[in-house]
């Protein structure tokens, strides 16, 4: 009886002795306080002596991914559970509530979605690792019931974080360094400057941040507590500090090199965009801006369509459909962009013929005038510098059609333009050439007598003339000497006849030194005709 006993006694522990001996690649240190587990080919959490105190299962892929309660039924006495790489998925209501000695827990590099509420409940942790369970969703309710000093959520892909995830381990003073680095966050939410405020150490390099006004907090608080709260990883030999993935104009700088000036908002920007056929018609409205921009459309009969901008998008698009048999389609619609940067909005005046005789509408029967101003903003930022002002205007496309009439048109005129102007030269020549004919003028009798064959003709304006000088006789002409009157504006020569011996004038001139009608002539001929350089005053 006495020898029944004590096998029964043992049958547990040689149990216990056998499972975890008998794995292959597990190692239990002696006294089996320590037990090593990695890449053993564990399929489930395995059954451990009550003394053992630090369990390693990292790389086991576990058949059942789902943690719960039962499966630490006898882990009571654990500090130390190591379940990296396992594949788990979820964690069940209460799971770890019996383990009221654990002080680390490493569920890192899984697949959890998720922690829900309750899962960690009653967990007094020194350290949390969460490290690379990648798209984790956290929420208000994820670390209620709980403690931890150290808290590991790097490279989990979050986009997103708010204080209140982190209230339930702040109200116990108990959360001393918070691992952030490597994530997806673009901006951080300002309420978590709270968060930051309240632990010793933070960690968020490695995110790609955006560097705007809606960030300028984070580098205020970086400034005041750079040597203290920001921690480098120095010993790695890198510089591993906060940067800015956008906007351009900082892209790439560490924190450090930038100031707070830096950190600025742009006013968002607008862009249409119509399409419409016989019996329905699209509206679109594509903003950008930093920060991304909300675009709401303001129907006519006072509906708003509204659309948030997600995730790191570069630009956003606000689409509406639009319906010629669905009433209060006819009007003016309103885009409206928004961010911290400033409010910017575009209307859009659409009319939309129901007869194809109305007069107004364009081509597809819609006709659209698109005009932004200040006064149609909606102010939902009272910071906001200015608002600004688009306009937009709807694009024809010409035609084949179009583009040969125009060509044709451009010729035509051209050769019209060409036609006038070569006219216009020719009758300046002709009119140059009028004046540089000698101009006969009108024969008046003499009282002293004449030469039978008549007077000397002279033109009206030789009698205008303030110089008057003859020529040698030109070589094509040597017997017939002639002279060459100048005034101001023309030019004309006269023939000089060797039978003529003297000049009568029809005209009469006053003035010193002239010829005057009825005077003698005849010296003033003779020396036209001896002495060809002589001037004739």
């Amino acid at each position: 009886m006495f020898y029944s006993t004590i096998l029964l006694l043992t049958i547990p522990a040689f149990a216990y002795s056998q499972s975890i001996d008998n794995i292959n690649g597990c190692t239990c240190l002696p006294g089996c306080s320590r037990a090593q587990c990695e890449q053993s080919s564990v399929t489930s959490l395995p059954p451990i002596y009550s003394q053992t105190k630090h369990l390693d299962l990292s790389f086991n892929r576990f058949t059942n991914p789902i943690l719960e309660r039962q499966n630490f039924t006898n882990y009571v006495n654990l500090e130390h559970l190591v379940l990296k790489g396992c594949g788990i998925t979820s964690i069940n209501y209460h799971t770890f509530i019996d383990m009221t000695k654990l002080t680390t827990l490493d569920l890192s590099s899984n697949n959890i979605a998720i922690i829900s509420t309750g899962a960690l409940v009653g967990l007094r942790l020194n350290y949390l690792y969460l490290e690379e369970n990648h798209y984790i969703k956290l929420t208000t309710s994820s670390f209620v019931g709980m403690s931890t000093e150290i808290l590991n959520l790097a490279q989990c892909k979050i986009e997103h974080l708010t204080a209140d995830i982190f209230q339930p381990l702040l109200s116990n003073n108990k959360l001393r360094r918070l691992m952030l680095q490597g994530n997806k966050v673009a901006r951080f939410d300002r309420s978590m400057l709270d968060v930051f405020s309240k632990v010793e150490a933070i960690r968020i390099y490695g995110n790609p941040l955006i560097c705007d006004c809606q960030s300028k907090w984070l580098k205020e608080f970086y400034d005041l507590n750079s040597q203290t709260t920001i921690i480098r990883d120095a010993m790695e030999g890198t510089k591993e500090e906060p940067r800015c993935d956008g906007p351009d104009h900082v892209t790439g700088q560490y924190f450090d090199s930038l100031s707070a000036a830096d950190f600025s908002c742009d006013m968002p920007t607008l862009q249409a965009d119509l399409s419409f056929s016989l019996d329905k018609g699209t509206l679109a409205c594509i903003s950008r801006g930093t920060p991304l921009p909300k675009v709401s459309w303001y129907r006519p009969n006072g509906v708003v369509v509204e659309k948030d901008p997600i995730g790191n998008q570069d630009s956003i698009r606000n689409e509406i459909e639009l319906l010629a048999d669905e009433p209060g389609t006819l009007g003016q619609y309103r885009c409206v962009a928004s961010n911290d940067g400033g409010n910017i909005s575009l209307s859009v005046n659409v009319d939309w013929p129901f007869q194809a005789s109305s007069a107004g509408g364009s081509e597809n029967g819609v006709g659209c005038n698109s005009q932004a101003t200040s006064k149609d903003v909606i102010l939902s930022n009272p910071t906001s510098e200015a608002d600004a002002e688009t306009h937009y205007l709807k694009i024809k496309y010409f035609t084949l059609v179009d583009m040969v009439g125009a060509i044709l048109g451009t010729f035509v005129s051209t050769l019209i333009i060409t036609v006038v102007t070569l006219h216009f030269c020719v009758y300046r020549r002709k009119k140059a050439t009028q004046y540089s004919t000698p101009v006969m003028s009108e024969y008046s009798s003499s009282s002293n007598g004449s030469d039978k064959n008549g007077p000397y003709p002279v033109s009206l304006h030789s009698l205008q003339a303030s110089q008057m000088q003859a020529q040698r006789p030109l070589p094509n002409a040597p017997n017939k000497p002639y002279h060459k009157i100048y005034d101001e504006n023309h030019y004309m020569a006269t023939n000089i006849e060797e039978r003529d011996e003297f000049l009568r004038f029809s005209a009469q001139q006053a003035g010193n030194g002239r010829i005057t009608p009825g005077s003698s002539a005849c010296d003033t001929c003779t020396a036209c005709r001896t002495i060809p350089h002589s001037h004739i005053s």
